[in-house]
């Protein structure tokens, strides 16, 4: 019976050329469309998955409302996760991220080159990231101030496909020793070259004590079965006198790691990568 079925349609086919080819064509790209438009959907939604207990991550921004209207901010002052971790239990952990945007030499014996995408962070990132390492480990990898952690391209631009853990890398002017080798997940919202140890900035106290200077990204990670909003609310209390501002409304949010990457498209001093859920939708 099926046999007769497709001698049928193949004579109809056959018979109706021209109308075949603008239908199967039309199925054809209607597929390829549809395979596609999946794929992006489903790439797109994978930011920050390989993020052990990524649902208890949340970023700390910054929103302003005032008559010219909203805007949210990245960044945030250092005293609000300090104020997290010693005022509410709730918190687990915290991390403190200063994003250097230019551009810094590197020197490696007779190679000189410039990078760029790095990090200043406390010890706790590969707390928060557990990202994979080719060499070294990422414990304690950051507790040294004259250390350095790189990524595996940066690794090959240097090192070739030597272990260059215990190595040194003259880090515009300063030597630092690398401690560990990272391989990029392309799926990380972060996009990183090299991480510093915060503390070799050496920050005045009265710098990390700022409810004012908005230069963080600032990371908590809540122990398991807390609420998030209502840590969120209290928090948005107890933090109001000290950001209240004339003129205008300022309030710190909490954003949940896998809103990062597609929640943010609106967001000012932003550097991480950045989608946006209206395509996606």
């Amino acid at each position: 019976m099926f046999r007769n079925y497709f001698k049928v349609a193949f004579r109809n086919i056959i018979r109706h050329k021209g109308f075949s080819f603008i239908n199967i064509a039309g199925l054809t790209l209607g597929l390829t469309a549809c395979l596609l438009i999946g794929l992006f959907v489903r790439d797109e939604k994978q930011f920050d998955k390989f993020i052990t207990d990524g649902d208890r991550v949340h970023r700390i921004y910054y929103q302003i409302t005032s008559p010219e209207g909203t805007s949210n901010i990245a960044t945030t002052p250092p005293m609000f996760t300090t104020a997290l971790q010693q005022q509410f239990p709730e918190v687990d952990k915290t991390l403190r991220i200063l994003n250097h945007q230019s551009k810094e030499l590197v020197e490696v014996g007779d190679k000189k080159l410039y990078e760029e995408q790095g990090l200043f962070s406390e010890p706790a990132f590969f707390d928060f990231f557990p990202l994979k390492m080719k060499y070294g480990s990422s414990v304690e990898a950051l507790k040294e101030p004259a250390s350095i952690v790189i990524s595996n391209e940066m690794a090959e631009r240097y090192f070739g496909n030597e272990d260059p853990v215990g190595k040194e890398v003259i880090f515009d002017k300063e030597p630092l020793q690398v401690k560990a080798v990272f391989y990029n997940n392309p799926k990380f919202h972060l996009p990183v070259n090299y991480i510093i140890p915060l503390a070799l900035i050496g920050l005045p106290k009265e710098r990390l004590e700022s409810w004012e200077w908005y230069g963080f990204n600032n990371y908590i990670k809540l122990k398991e079965g807390v609420d998030a909003n209502s840590l969120q609310t209290k928090f948005q209390n107890y933090a109001q006198p000290f950001i209240g501002g004339e003129g205008a409304s300022s309030k710190p949010w909490f954003q949940p790691l896998g809103n990062i990457h597609l929640h943010s498209a609106d967001f000012k001093y932003d550097a991480s990568i950045r989608g946006n859920i209206t395509y996606v939708k």
